[in-house]
């Protein structure tokens, strides 16, 4: 996914691409959705990534870039 960042540091505001992808560990029964740039990243479990959505949501509808449809 096409991503505008802001990096820490000198890294400063740059474009890069994101991986947003569904992995289970090994034999576990947990999935995980990961988010990062194949560098770095983060795993959610999926009951975090629901709220982290949710959070989303609430932010974009409050800067005026999402509609109360979710579009």
């Amino acid at each position: 996914m096409p991503a505008t960042i802001e990096g820490r540091g000198a890294g400063g505001i740059h474009s890069t691409e994101l991986v947003v992808e569904l992995s289970r560990i090994h034999d576990e029964v947990a999935v995980w959705l990961y988010l990062g740039d194949g560098w770095t990243g983060f795993s959610l479990s999926l009951d975090s990534a629901a709220r982290l959505t949710s959070a989303l949501q609430s932010s974009l509808r409050a800067a005026g870039t999402l509609d109360s449809a979710g579009l």
